[in-house]
């Protein structure tokens, strides 16, 4: 009974009233948030074509690599900072004001280097006006401070401006795009949706936060570079064979492959957001509770709600597994048939990318231990482009698929194993 009792009391205390709203909220509006896109996206297909798809996906795909440079490893570094010093506002505003000043350093060298590329290879300045319609996907992200609200955990203002983008974006698809020539018109409608939701974003980081600009001094700005290093590998090994595989697709086979490729991929990252707000909800609560507790004390509760978090993943995937036939033909059309078994494929991804998420960004970095997870990722990419380049010449599209299932299961053998093993040091530590 009197456990009972106090676990009653501990769901009625204001940090996990704060947890569950984060999570409720950020379910619902990142639901809508991913709806969108998956509203447009069968009439894109149908109107530009698979190739032209395939060839503005080619695109986009080398823009975020310059977002992921930009973000460097703030997302989360960034975030934990926040969410220990919250209540000092003076040191969240020089948080904010290292970071956003880094970020347009960082993508300043980023589009320089970009040009110079676009230039030099032929394949991409023959689609150089996709290249310009997206600079303002990169511009708009440096002012869209997620981590901001995350480490705040006031994440659902995270997802209405998220959804402000997709809304814009999926309105304009329907009233702009109307024949094959428009796809190139795609990203420049994405960059007027980031631009809006980063003008957004900055009012409610003055308006809530009451965040003011500091010019901020070398030293911290040092620091803050420091402070997210081993997560920027972690983040860009992760990424890298994340993203990379539409990259390898478009200059080893053709646009079509890439086209098939990330349609599928587009449906599991849909099924992925259905947990993501889970997780989303759980890194800045974590990273305050884990600080105060041993290594062994957060396995413990990592392995508690792992239990649960397995459920679920295991109930996503076998839904993608049983009914991808169905969903690609009646969502996509006939022409997207081949992408079928690239779904079924990646069905398997939903489980094993959850599980990584929950057991590398939740658990290890969250318990300090950034160099392990950044070792395990380096591993597991290395082994995703090995695959990808490998098998691409030979099966096309299909060879994507088998290469993010293989790194994911790759990765979850690493950190799980990494998990035990400090569990298991740990204990014999405190037995000593």
């Amino acid at each position: 009974m009197k456990k009972l009792i106090s676990k009653l009391e501990i769901l009625k205390s204001k940090e996990y009233k704060q947890l569950v709203e984060n999570f409720f909220s950020l379910s619902i509006l990142n639901g809508l948030s991913f709806f969108l896109p998956l509203l447009s996206l069968p009439y894109l297909i149908r109107v530009i074509g698979v190739e032209k798809y395939g060839a503005v996906s080619f695109s986009l795909v080398i823009i975020q690599y310059i977002n992921l440079l930009s973000t460097y490893g703030f997302s989360f570094s960034a975030t934990k900072q926040i969410s220990i010093n919250r209540e000092n506002n003076n040191k969240v505003s020089e948080i904010f004001s290292s970071v956003i000043t880094l970020r347009v350093i960082i993508t300043t060298i980023c589009l320089i280097i970009l040009s110079g590329i676009i230039f030099f290879i032929p394949k991409l300045y023959k689609e150089h006006l996709l290249y310009l319609y997206s600079l303002g996907i990169v511009i708009g992200d440096i002012f869209i401070p997620l981590w901001l609200f995350q480490g705040m955990e006031k994440m659902r203002y995270v997802s209405i401006v998220n959804i402000l983008s997709k809304v814009i974006f999926t309105i304009l698809i329907f009233v702009i795009i109307h024949e094959k020539q428009d796809y190139i018109y795609v990203p420049l409608l994405t960059s007027v949706g980031t631009i809006c939701s980063s003008v957004l974003s900055m009012y409610l980081s003055k308006k809530m936060f009451n965040i003011h600009f500091i010019f901020p001094k070398m030293k911290i700005i040092r620091e803050q570079f420091q402070e997210g290093w081993h997560l920027f590998v972690s983040i860009i090994g992760m990424n890298f064979y994340r993203n990379a595989n539409p990259l390898i697709l478009g200059m080893l086979t053709s646009d079509l492959s890439v086209g098939y490729y990330v349609a599928a991929e587009k449906i599991i990252k849909a099924f992925q957001s259905v947990i993501s707000p889970m997780t989303d909800s759980l890194y800045p609560f974590f990273s305050r509770k884990f600080s105060a507790k041993s290594d062994i004390d957060n396995i413990n509760v990592l392995f508690r709600i792992a239990k649960y978090y397995v459920i679920i993943l295991l109930f996503l995937t076998t839904i993608i597994l049983g009914l991808s036939g169905n969903v690609i033909l009646v969502y996509l059309g006939k022409s997207l048939l081949p992408s079928v078994l690239n779904l079924q494929i990646m069905s398997f991804v939903v489980l094993f990318g959850g599980l990584n998420y929950f057991f590398g960004i939740i658990g290890l970095i969250n318990m300090g231990h950034e160099k392990r997870f950044t070792v395990s990722i380096l591993i597991s990419g290395l082994l995703s482009l090995m695959v990808c380049v490998t098998l691409s010449p030979i099966i096309y599209d299909k060879a994507a698929s088998i290469a993010m299932l293989t790194s994911e299961v790759c990765l979850f053998i690493l950190i799980f194993s990494a998990i035990l093993k400090i569990k298991k040091t740990n204990k014999v530590e405190s037995e000593c």
